[in-house]
């Protein structure tokens, strides 16, 4: 790392001058005293990004159902994308990403509570959905007020989603519960899921 002290100190031949020494000294213990910045680091540092206080990397997942799109919420569970199966980016060598978080908002949540899961997986080799795994499933689409709108979250996630050669995606399915869940013109059921992992280099 070469160290900006912001001025040319240097010293003459000769006798040492004990101020300018100092002030050398000074600059030297004013840097490493929270003044790096970084003008300071070389760009072949190659500083490990778990060094970094801010090593995350995120992405957001969203899956939207729309009645003008896709009619009512099914109340029949499902093990197939009810929607769009979003695959996952990065390469085979990346580190897997993590899912943290899922939330959701809809705003005709019927007569009686829908639900849904958030699954993962591939399309196998004859072209068939296969699921690896769950994010989360059976969160409920709560009903406050029969045909309104409400909103929810899980609880905090810690689920890792395996990377390697086969892409995976990550799917929003019915758990098969809920009366009337985005029946009416304009209704949607929208959900969010939140991702993390090591920052990667390119």
């Amino acid at each position: 790392m070469a160290i900006n002290l912001g001025s040319a100190y240097t010293l003459a031949a000769g006798v040492v001058n004990r101020a300018n020494l100092n002030s050398i000294f000074a600059a030297i213990v004013s840097k490493f005293a929270g003044n790096i910045d970084n003008s300071d680091i070389s760009s072949s540092a190659n500083i490990a990004p778990t060094k970094l206080s801010a090593s995350n990397q995120e992405c957001w997942i969203n899956f939207a159902w729309e009645f003008d799109l896709h009619g009512a919420w099914p109340a029949v569970s499902a093990t197939t994308p009810r929607t769009k199966a979003i695959p996952l980016p990065g390469q085979s060598a990346d580190t897997s990403w993590v899912a943290t978080d899922v939330t959701w908002a809809c705003n005709d949540v019927g007569t009686a509570n829908g639900s849904f899961d958030v699954r993962y997986g591939h399309y196998d080799a004859a072209g068939a959905w296969t699921n690896d795994g769950s994010v989360t499933t059976g969160v409920t689409i709560t009903r406050a007020i029969d045909n309104a709108g409400n909103q929810g979250r899980s609880a905090r996630l810690a689920v890792t989603i395996p990377n390697g050669a086969t892409v995976s995606s990550i799917a929003l399915m019915s758990a098969g519960a809920g009366t009337g869940v985005v029946t009416a013109a304009g209704s949607f059921l929208c959900v969010s899921v939140r991702l993390r992992r090591v920052l990667q280099s390119i």
